[in-house]
């Protein structure tokens, strides 16, 4: 039972192509994609169709403990108004790339925030990340400067995919099988040591 749950997942050297080919052509087209999961999505999405693997774009409520500059916890993420964007793989991962980056956006107190979650690529979620789908995403085709990034990003993600690089990106993973992949500044390590010895608060939240 264990070997075949361990083939049901996304190859670790197809996840490290997938997020180096993207992540990179993501941040250098758009210029950072903290603030467009949805293209992030369509690109991780148009990826995986490149080796093989099927997937859906999800939205809904979506929320993630992540730790402000005093050690302090809340709980960020887009539960209102605001949808929040993942992908899911034909082997029920959730997969949010958007997460590693999610500490950089405005979370809404006077202090900052310090570390958010590990990027996701995992059927075993994590207590400190809740999801609550809404649905499946289905788009009309983006005009203007969105129509022109994806383009760009589609293209760079066709030179690129024949590269044997097989390198995660510089940033925290959690992948299939409950593997932990940290960065080299270790933000796992600190995130996951600053939730052990902290108090969490209530979520407030109708969310699972």
């Amino acid at each position: 039972m264990e070997k075949d749950q361990e083939v049901r997942a996304t190859p670790l050297d197809v996840i490290a192509r997938t997020a180096h080919i993207v992540l990179g052509s993501v941040d250098r087209i758009v210029g950072g994609r903290q603030q467009y999961p949805v293209i992030l999505n369509f690109a991780l999405q148009y990826c995986l169709k490149k080796f093989g693997v099927d997937s859906r774009i999800m939205y809904g409520k979506a929320a993630w403990l992540e730790v402000l500059e005093n050690g302090s916890l809340i709980w960020a993420g887009h539960f209102g108004d605001k949808p929040h964007f993942w992908l899911q793989t034909e082997y029920a991962e959730t997969v949010d790339l958007h997460l590693g980056v999610a500490y950089l956006q405005d979370s809404g107190v006077h202090l900052k925030s310090r570390y958010s979650p590990p990027n996701l690529w995992t059927r075993e979620l994590p207590n400190f990340c809740k999801y609550a789908p809404q649905g499946v995403a289905e788009f009309d085709p983006p005009e203007g400067k969105f129509s022109e990034w994806i383009t760009a990003i589609f293209s760079q993600i066709d030179r690129s995919i024949e590269t044997k690089d097989a390198d995660f990106p510089n940033e925290a993973f959690l992948c299939p099988n409950r593997k932990v992949l940290d960065n080299s500044e270790s933000r796992f390590r600190y995130y996951d040591r600053a939730l052990s010895v902290q108090t969490w608060p209530e979520i407030g939240l109708e969310i699972s």
